[in-house]
Protein backbone atom coordinates (compact mmCIF):
# COMPACT_ATOMS: atom_id res chain seq x y z
CA UNK A 1 0.00 0.00 0.00
CA UNK A 2 1.34 3.25 -1.36
CA UNK A 3 1.63 6.36 1.92
CA UNK A 4 -1.12 8.28 -0.31
CA UNK A 5 -3.13 5.56 -0.28
CA UNK A 6 -2.90 4.61 3.53
CA UNK A 7 -3.49 8.45 4.35
CA UNK A 8 -6.89 8.10 2.20
CA UNK A 9 -8.11 4.77 4.34
CA UNK A 10 -6.56 6.47 7.94
CA UNK A 11 -8.41 9.52 6.67
CA UNK A 12 -11.45 7.75 5.81
CA UNK A 13 -11.50 6.17 9.53
CA UNK A 14 -10.71 8.47 11.24
CA UNK A 15 -13.47 11.02 9.89
CA UNK A 16 -16.69 8.52 10.12
CA UNK A 17 -16.58 7.32 6.24
CA UNK A 18 -16.72 3.81 7.54
CA UNK A 19 -19.73 4.67 10.09
CA UNK A 20 -23.65 4.45 9.95
CA UNK A 21 -24.65 6.52 9.10
CA UNK A 22 -21.95 8.16 7.55
CA UNK A 23 -20.32 11.45 9.27
CA UNK A 24 -18.39 13.11 6.40
CA UNK A 25 -18.37 13.15 2.77
CA UNK A 26 -16.03 12.00 0.09
CA UNK A 27 -15.48 15.17 -1.05
CA UNK A 28 -14.69 16.57 2.48
CA UNK A 29 -12.16 13.77 2.95
CA UNK A 30 -10.52 14.80 -0.32
CA UNK A 31 -10.56 18.67 0.96
CA UNK A 32 -8.52 17.32 4.26
CA UNK A 33 -5.74 15.85 2.33
CA UNK A 34 -5.75 18.58 -0.76
CA UNK A 35 -6.72 16.16 -3.32
CA UNK A 36 -9.28 16.11 -6.22
CA UNK A 37 -12.16 13.99 -4.98
CA UNK A 38 -11.81 11.55 -7.72
CA UNK A 39 -8.13 11.06 -6.46
CA UNK A 40 -8.91 10.51 -3.18
CA UNK A 41 -11.98 7.74 -4.40
CA UNK A 42 -9.09 5.75 -6.08
CA UNK A 43 -6.35 5.91 -3.75
CA UNK A 44 -9.53 4.68 -0.80
CA UNK A 45 -10.61 2.24 -3.27
CA UNK A 46 -6.86 0.73 -3.89
CA UNK A 47 -6.26 0.74 -0.16
CA UNK A 48 -9.52 -0.98 0.31
CA UNK A 49 -8.81 -3.35 -2.16
CA UNK A 50 -5.04 -4.70 -0.53
CA UNK A 51 -6.42 -4.61 2.70
CA UNK A 52 -9.09 -7.24 1.46
CA UNK A 53 -6.21 -9.09 -0.17
CA UNK A 54 -4.40 -9.47 2.72
CA UNK A 55 -7.23 -10.44 5.02
CA UNK A 56 -8.66 -12.64 2.45
CA UNK A 57 -6.64 -15.78 3.81
CA UNK A 58 -7.99 -15.40 7.11
CA UNK A 59 -11.21 -14.64 6.37
CA UNK A 60 -11.64 -18.00 4.36
CA UNK A 61 -10.06 -20.03 6.32
CA UNK A 62 -12.76 -19.42 9.29
CA UNK A 63 -15.31 -18.77 7.29
CA UNK A 64 -18.65 -21.75 6.36
CA UNK A 65 -18.45 -21.68 2.85
CA UNK A 66 -21.69 -21.70 1.16
CA UNK A 67 -22.28 -24.83 -1.15
CA UNK A 68 -21.53 -24.79 -4.55
CA UNK A 69 -23.84 -24.35 -6.83
CA UNK A 70 -24.79 -24.86 -10.46
CA UNK A 71 -21.26 -25.22 -13.26
CA UNK A 72 -19.56 -25.02 -9.70
CA UNK A 73 -19.71 -21.70 -8.74
CA UNK A 74 -19.83 -20.74 -5.18
CA UNK A 75 -23.33 -20.13 -4.12
CA UNK A 76 -23.70 -16.37 -2.18
CA UNK A 77 -25.38 -16.06 0.96
CA UNK A 78 -27.07 -12.83 0.00
CA UNK A 79 -29.00 -13.91 -2.84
Amino acid sequence: MTPQQFAALATSMAMGYYGSPRRVSTGEMAAALGVPRTTFQQRRKSAEAKLMAALAPLILTRAELPPRGAKGRRMTPYA
